[in-house]
Order: C-alpha cells, then sequence, then structure tokens
C-alpha cells in the first residue's frame, strides 16, 4: 500500500515540471494517495486505532534489519564493493549523509527533467534506497521506470547506461538466490548515471535563470 501511495509521487513531480499544471489533478491524485493509505485500516478491527502498531511494526522491522541490508544506497555500495563486516560501521557512517543529498539533488531535479523516464526513475530511486532499509525485493518498485524507459522512442547513445543498470535490476526476478549483486549494481549504476545528469540539469537552470 504504502509503495502504491509513494509512486503517486510520480504524477505529482511530472505535474510539476509541466508548463500547463493541471492542479486539479495534482490535488486528486494526493486525495487518492490519502485514501489508499488510510483505507486499508478501516478493514481491519479497530480501524485507525491500528496506525500505532502499524508504526510499531515498522520500528521493529528497523530494529531486526539494518541499513546494509537490501537494496538501500549503502547496502548497495557495501555489497558491489565487498565490503567486509568490520568496515560496515565506517561506510554506514559515510553513505548514509551521501544517501541524502543525493535524494535532495534528486528531488530538486525531478520537474527540470523533460522526459518522463527520467522523472519515474528518480522518485523511484529514492523510494527504494533512501529507506534506512528497503528488501532486496523493493528493487521490483523500479519496474514503472524501466517500462517508462523502454516506451521511450528515442535514446541517445549515453543512455544505453541506463538499461545496463534496469537490466541488471531485473536479474533479481529469475536468479534471485544466485545473483543478488545484480539489482545492486544495476540500482547503483542507475543511481550514478541519475546524479550525473541531475547536476547538469540543475546546472543549466541556474545558469538560464539566475
Amino acid at each position: 500500500v504504502i509503495a502504491i501511495v509513494w509512486m503517486c509521487l510520480t504524477y505529482v513531480f511530472d505535474q510539476f515540471g509541466d508548463y500547463n499544471k493541471q492542479w486539479k489533478e495534482i490535488i486528486r491524485i494526493i486525495i487518492y494517495g490519502i485514501i489508499l493509505f488510510f483505507g486499508p485500516f478501516l478493514f481491519f478491527w479497530g480501524g485507525f486505532a491500528n496506525i500505532p502498531q502499524f508504526i510499531s511494526n515498522i520500528s521493529s522491522n528497523l530494529e531486526t534489519y539494518t541499513i546494509i541490508n537490501g537494496v538501500t544506497f549503502t547496502g548497495c555500495v557495501v555489497h558491489v564493493f565487498n565490503i567486509q563486516p568490520d568496515g560496515y560501521d565506517l561506510a554506514i557512517s559515510i553513505l548514509k549523509p551521501i544517501t541524502y543529498v543525493i535524494a535532495g539533488i534528486f528531488i530538486i531535479a525531478t520537474p527540470l527533467f523533460t522526459k518522463r523516464w527520467e522523472k519515474v526513475l528518480t522518485i523511484s530511486l529514492i523510494l527504494v534506497t533512501l529507506p534506512s532499509h528497503s528488501g532486496n525485493y523493493c528493487a521490483l518498485y523500479l519496474i514503472p521506470a524501466i517500462i517508462a524507459f523502454l516506451n521511450e522512442e528515442k535514446h541517445k547513445i549515453h543512455e544505453l547506461i541506463v538499461l545496463i543498470g534496469l537490466t541488471s535490476i531485473l536479474f533479481i526476478v529469475y536468479v534471485y538466490e544466485s545473483f543478488k549483486v545484480g539489482p545492486k549494481f544495476g540500482i547503483l549504476v542507475c543511481i550514478i548515471y541519475m546524479l550525473v545528469k541531475s547536476i547538469i540539469v540543475i546546472c543549466k537552470f541556474i545558469n538560464k535563470y539566475i
């Protein structure tokens, strides 16, 4: 449910980047998001009284799984570069702040992108890599970005880098146990590519309007 609600942000950010902003559509999608988030609680005994238990479950999950597990940015770097357990604390102290910086850059750049797949991919990367824990299955949340990328009629040569990353992410679907590094490698490739592209887009915007 949370994944569906947060993916609605892709549409909202897409509208922010559109010169003909459809504010009614933005408000409507936000309302839908609120309904999708809180609505399911009504199907459980106690209704909204279960929200504290929901929060407690999230806290328990964060206590059980560390940030190096799954497909967080920190987890991807740790596993792709095979950082050993004695270096986890140092890696976390360095990579966690970097994750927030990258997410901030992505948020600023998203409305400035002109292609839909770029917007979908940056928002999806934030949702997958920013949390304190994202299970390996969370890499599947990038499937909308893969579809958006493939729907684009023309691609520049350097955009094939993204295709390599997205293809690697798909390894989680059919060789999950034998090739766990695949999705992590793919996510890192996409993050690096979109980070460079985000910085370029932001710099162009600054030079044009400031």
